[in-house]
């Protein structure tokens, strides 16, 4: 308080009030009153002033509602209310998660200093988030610590994720799960979910049908189990999704490549009359290719592995007795391994001497122990005739002669196949004096073989037939 005495013996008494003037203070009337001893004394009324206060400030700015929530495509109205002195306003700001939107573009209306209320039009997932604003005027920017939450529900887009991963054999009985997963979505939980393969409809998820609703909810549609997967799940499998928006899109394919092995194998040979040192053509077919297709072919000869034959023929040139025996094959893929088909190949020869007799043989012409041998090879075996100067001996129709013939097995080793070796014995007490004839018993002995289904009869070499000649052999000793 300020006093000052006048010139006239009165005082002027002068009255501040000092405060910090808020938005609270705008428009209210302050009022003066004075008043002396001498009103008192003559019980005046004070005097008195009144003056109303005006205080400029910022924007105080309020948002609503709280939370939305919408579907995709429908329009959201974000309010904002404000107070302020003056009251009009110099710039409007939205913010969506703290970014500065730029509400000039078509999906806005409003955000202006003359429309401050937001509206979005045709709603997306891109619009969610946590909505503010600030607004300014003369004095300066107003903001506010609430929020508006915006929640867009929209369609699933989903992608399907198969495990384990293609391709899968179908020899291992394995289940495959599928999983139609979101990728984007409002919520992120499939109500319902259509399968698809090869662009049919597999399933349609869950199959309530009737059941419990309870028992029914415990069914995630999302995923789908493929028990024991064989062949005819191949395909190309896809779904698509729905959540409380609706229905999404369809997924791309994903192909489910199920590889198995190819089916049973047949194996057929040619000729059908296989001889030795011929030539000799396995093929092995096979009328399910499996899956990849087989182009290699497993061979077995005599129960080993083939490894260098891995073709659909097989060329055997020559044919050895090695090659008597039994063969397989299969179809191989990346799939597996199809049923071998199996064969038996018998090898025939052909009658062939295969030791000749000495051009000349001599005997002493009172030996007791004279024979002639030849040895035939031949499959199946053969019989040997023998002859004398062109004639047969008939060891029934003579008893100067007998024949023993004995069986000489297969030599792998050496390529032999089975022969037959044939002895000519002289049965020296049926000759005339036990003797042999210088004069009648020297002749040209030959040995001859039967035909057989490999070939013809065969007979030695002009120069091999033998020649017995007991005179050599008794000049030999000095006895004539």
């Amino acid at each position: 308080m300020i006093v000052n005495f006048q010139s006239d013996t009165t005082v002027a008494t002068m009255s501040n009030l000092t405060f910090e003037a808020t938005r609270f203070e705008n428009g209210r009337r302050f009022i003066c009153k004075a008043v002396n001893d001498a009103m008192r004394d003559n019980n005046d009324h004070p005097i008195h002033a009144t003056r109303e206060l005006e205080v400029w400030y910022p924007p105080i700015v309020h948002v609503g509602p709280p939370n939305i929530t919408v579907v995709e495509g429908t329009k959201i109205l974000l309010k904002s209310e404000y107070e302020s002195n003056p009251s009009s306003l110099t710039e409007v700001v939205w913010y969506r998660n703290g970014e500065r939107l730029n509400v000039n573009s078509s999906h806005y209306q409003g955000g202006s200093t003359d429309q401050h209320a937001l509206i979005i039009l045709d709603a997306n997932g891109d619009d969610m988030g946590n909505y503010t604003c600030l607004l300014a005027n003369v004095v300066g920017n107003g903001t506010t610590e609430e929020i508006i939450s915006v929640n867009v529900l929209f369609k699933p887009q989903v992608r399907l994720i198969m495990n384990p991963e293609s391709p899968i054999l179908e020899t291992d009985h394995k289940n495959v799960t599928l999983t139609c997963e979101v990728v984007s979505g409002n919520p992120s939980v499939l109500d319902e979910v259509i399968w698809y393969l090869d662009g049919e409809v597999l399933k349609h998820l869950p199959e309530c049908n009737g059941t419990d609703d309870n028992l029914c909810n415990e069914v995630d549609p999302s995923m789908l189990l493929l028990q024991d997967t064989t062949k005819s799940f191949h395909g190309n499998y896809s779904c698509k999704g729905k959540n409380y928006a609706g229905w999404g899109n369809e997924s791309q394919n994903t192909e489910l490549i199920v590889n198995y092995p190819p089916g049973a194998a047949k194996l057929t040979y040619s000729p059908w009359r296989v001889v030795k040192g011929k030539s000799l053509v396995l093929s092995c077919s096979i009328q399910e290719k499996g899956r990849p297709e087989a182009h290699r072919f497993r061979w077995h000869r005599g129960g080993r592995v083939v490894s260098d034959i891995v073709s659909q023929n097989w060329t055997i040139d020559p044919v050895t007795l090695d090659h008597r025996t039994n063969f397989s094959c299969r179809g191989v893929s990346a799939g597996g391994e199809g049923e071998p088909a199996f064969v038996n190949v018998d090898v025939l020869a052909p009658p062939s001497f295969k030791y000749a007799m000495n051009h000349y043989s001599g005997a002493l012409y009172k030996s007791q122990n004279i024979s002639l041998s030849c040895t035939v090879e031949c499959a199946p075996l053969c019989s040997v005739q023998w002859l004398k100067d062109g004639q047969i001996i008939d060891p029934a129709k003579t008893d100067r002669y007998y024949v023993v013939d004995r069986k000489i097995p297969p030599q792998v080793n050496r390529n032999d196949f089975e022969a037959t070796e044939s002895t000519l014995h002289w049965n020296m007490s049926s000759w005339p004096g036990g003797a042999l004839s210088r004069s009648s018993d020297t002749a040209r002995y030959t040995c001859r073989s039967s035909r057989n289904a490999a070939g013809p009869p065969s007979t030695p070499p002009p120069s091999s037939p033998s020649s017995v000649s007991a005179l050599r052999a008794l000049c030999a000793l000095g006895c004539c």
